[in-house]
């Protein structure tokens, strides 16, 4: 179909299903008519090539396939307000003939289409030439032709003398007239009113002379506009970007350019200079910062790093792999640093700066990461941190709950000793 009267979320059609094709199968029950559809298809599109030459290529184009689509849709029964409806192939056929007759009034009868059909349109007048689609209804024009046409209701039509504009209110019962009610009044300086509601004939509108659906799109504006600076995701671009920035300025004062990494046998970072305790410094510089609803938990390999109104940052290493001879793009050897629970083996441990970061006009505290040694580090010594445990803030809580059950057994070397003692008084 030209256009699909209905269409899925993906803008595919979906008018037709499998029942529909199934029907037009060797036993299927519109197999019968959509062969006589696809004669009247055929001839029709021989006709208009034979004697349309008068007709422009695009309206009889247009023509030939208004008559496909509207007999595809009668074969399945298929029916859609915007579109007119038909009781019988030949009543399509008719259709085409006499809107082509509209255009070439030379067009010879249409061998196809009964005598009777041909003679009623050869013998209409200018007004019934020009109307062309109340064919055999008896004068009637039902909603779905004035809707094919572009009359629909809450739809405006101007006046094509007045310029006024009315709005189409309902169509009438009796299928010949509407009712319209005034949309807008055109210039000033036409002296006489426009009247507020008016009943207009229908085949008027048909006729396209005096009345013609309105082109102009009435402006609609947007309703229930939130507040961009509301949005949480601009928000935590920002904390990150501002994360990012902090983290950078304290990474360009450590120690980074004072170590070397090693590929094999392991990844690990060796001391180039000696420093005194407390004098050396790494940074995890990352690109890796995420920011993300108070409400919801990042996985535990992610690094706290601040938390707010709303908001927690998290940072993870963004380095690249080590383990290849190619260039490495991004490396902050924080994120390479050994770690281990031996302390005897350790000489740095882990440490956070605050800092304070400006977020939208607010001042945020956020920590950054850092590596400082606890001991004296020489030339070519590993730098080795000390582990942190998720689990290790844990403990105090667990040991203190272990020790309320001791306190039971306690109590029975009371009762054994009871029995002691009674000996004891009786001596």
């Amino acid at each position: 179909m030209l256009t699909s009267p209905t269409c899925d979320a993906n803008g595919y059609s979906n008018t037709f299903g499998q029942s529909d094709f199934a029907s037009l199968k060797t036993s299927g029950s519109n197999r019968n008519l959509a062969t006589e559809a696809n004669l009247w298809m055929v001839d029709a599109e021989q006709f208009l090539s034979a004697y349309g030459g008068r007709i422009d290529k695009a309206l009889a184009l247009k023509l030939q396939s208004s008559l496909e689509v509207r007999m595809v849709m009668f074969v399945h029964q298929k029916k859609c307000d915007t579109r007119a409806s038909f009781s019988s192939l030949l009543d399509i056929a008719q259709d085409l003939y006499t809107e082509a007759k509209k255009y070439d009034g030379l067009l010879p009868r249409w061998a196809k289409l009964p005598d009777s059909a041909c003679a009623k349109t050869s013998s209409a007048g200018k007004a019934g030439l020009k109307i062309g689609s109340l064919r055999e209804t008896g004068g009637l024009i039902n909603e779905s032709i004035l809707a094919e046409k572009g009359f629909l209701i809450n739809k405006q039509i101007v006046d094509v003398g007045t310029g006024d504009k009315y709005t189409i209110s309902s169509f009438n019962s009796d299928e010949k007239t509407i009712l319209c009610t005034l949309f807008e009044a055109a210039s000033p300086q036409n002296k006489k009113k426009p009247a507020k509601t008016i009943t207009l004939d229908r085949a008027e509108l048909l006729l396209g002379e005096k009345w013609h659906p309105s082109t102009d799109v009435a402006t609609s504006y947007l309703e229930n506009i939130k507040d961009p600076l509301d949005s949480f995701d601009l928000k935590a671009s920002i904390i990150s970007g501002a994360c990012k920035n902090a983290t950078a300025l304290e990474f360009a004062k450590s120690n980074e350019s004072d170590c070397t990494v090693s590929v094999t046998p392991d990844v690990k970072v060796y001391a180039s200079k000696a420093f005194r305790s407390g004098n050396f410094k790494l940074v995890g510089l990352t690109n890796n910062i995420t920011v993300q609803p108070d409400d919801k938990q990042m996985l535990v390999s992610a690094r706290p790093i601040g938390t707010g109104k709303g908001w927690r940052a998290y940072a993870r290493s963004s380095n690249s792999s080590v383990v290849q001879s190619a260039a490495v793009s991004f490396l902050a050897k924080f994120y390479t640093v050994h770690t281990t629970f031996d302390q005897g083996a350790v000489n740095c441990a882990y440490q956070d700066k605050e800092v304070e970061i400006n977020v939208m006009g607010e001042k945020e505290k956020v920590l950054i990461p850092m590596i400082v040694n606890t001991a004296p580090i020489a030339v070519g010594d590993e730098i080795v941190v000390l582990k942190v445990s998720h689990e290790q803030p844990v403990e105090p809580p667990s040991k203190k709950h272990k020790a309320a059950p001791k306190t039971v057994p306690k109590a029975a070397p009371k009762n054994k000793a009871a029995p002691k003692a009674t000996p004891k008084g009786r001596k």
